[in-house]
């Protein structure tokens, strides 16, 4: 799918978790510049096998920016998401307690897992100071060798979390500018590497990276 393009969820007459794009498994799909704003739920939701996102403009989504898992039933390799820019600045913070900017999901089995996605060049802006969860990046349960890199990140509560059965990650040259939490936090995971960042913690409550 290729822009420019926009879609418009008009917030104000949605109700329950409407989204923007739903990619409900299928390999090979490459979203190029398109725009998604005022989703009650999630901007890009799903993913598949070789699930490409280049350049897409996602603001004021209720709920997280770009949410892409693993099912439970296979692994997926070949994840690109590059370039985009998610501006959840302007939510309260105590709108939404799952409001994230950039997600990915596998599964702690090992079985089935996102294998080396890439997460590179994005912008991410989140409310300041919020009362709720709101994090930058997270990678979390089963995924492996991921590259997160070149990232730029402003408030939220945290700027990047590598949680839960992660392996093999890189943490690299991110910028990360007033969370109120951690800056960058690396827990229950193996041969993860964080080099290269900055961290401005004006406001800061808990660590640079811990």
């Amino acid at each position: 799918i290729e822009g420019p393009g926009i879609i418009d969820g008009n917030v104000t007459n949605q109700s329950g978790s409407n989204g923007g794009i739903w990619i409900n498994g299928v390999a090979n799909v490459t979203l190029f510049q398109v725009g998604i704003r005022n989703a009650y739920g999630t901007g890009i939701v799903g993913g598949g096998p070789n699930t490409h996102i280049y350049f897409c403009p996602i603001s004021n989504t209720q709920s997280t920016g770009i949410f892409l898992a693993a099912p439970g039933t296979e692994s997926w390799s070949g994840i690109v998401i590059q370039g985009c820019v998610v501006d959840r600045s302007m939510i309260a913070g105590n709108a939404n307690a799952y409001g994230y900017g950039i997600m990915l999901h596998g599964h702690e089995d090992q079985a089935h897992s996102l294998l080396r996605p890439r997460i590179i060049d994005n912008t991410v802006l989140l409310p300041l100071e919020p009362t709720t969860d709101s994090l930058g990046i997270e990678v979390h349960a089963g995924v492996y060798e991921a590259d997160v890199k070149g990232n730029t990140i402003f408030q939220g509560s945290m700027g990047i979390s590598v949680s839960t059965e992660v392996d093999g990650t890189s943490v690299f040259g991110n910028i990360i500018t007033n969370p109120s939490g951690n800056g960058i936090e690396l827990a229950e995971s193996n041969n993860v590497t964080a080099f290269g960042n900055t961290i401005n913690g004006n406001g800061i409550t808990k660590t640079g990276i811990g």
